[in-house]
């Protein structure tokens, strides 16, 4: 990836998220740290409107597929499969509600590489980072949006 104004790679944008995650690590309350901090990296990072995140994500992630299915049992899912990120949303499911499942799955795939490394954290409180940094976005967004500013 490469800035418009300079020709030197830029890390992409999940490596950005996920390096965030680099420093020291020592329980809950820095990995809440870090989801903050993600979010706010990925408000600053997507400069559009919230409602683009499904047009935009895959253009700052080129590795991640969105797909709208009928048949998900859950709001989302999220697997690696051909050298991809695969998110599946649940297409009968509201535009807000598809954007909140869309990043939880995102989160979860940020964390992907710190939850096989980090011990002593539970599922259920991996699930709530992924609900944190999804409020985060949408917190920031609003913020913003109430100021009357486009990203």
């Amino acid at each position: 990836m490469t800035t418009k104004n300079d020709t030197v790679p830029t890390r992409s944008v999940l490596a950005q998220l996920r390096a965030l995650a680099r420093e020291p690590i020592t329980g809950l309350d820095d990995l809440r740290r870090v989801a903050r901090a993600q979010a706010a990296t990925l408000f600053t990072t997507l400069a559009a409107p919230l409602h683009d995140l499904p047009e935009r994500l895959p253009a700052l992630i080129p590795s991640i597929r969105i797909e709208y299915v009928p048949d998900v049992p859950l709001p989302s899912l999220s697997f690696w499969a051909q050298r991809h990120w695969h998110i599946h949303i649940r297409d009968s499911d509201p535009p807000q509600l598809q954007i909140v499942a869309l990043l939880r799955e995102l989160k979860r795939i940020i964390d992907w590489p710190l939850r096989t490394r980090q011990g002593g954290i539970t599922s259920r409180q991996w699930e709530g980072l992924a609900a944190q940094f999804g409020r985060d976005v949408i917190a920031a967004t609003t913020a913003h949006n109430q100021k009357g500013e486009t990203p």
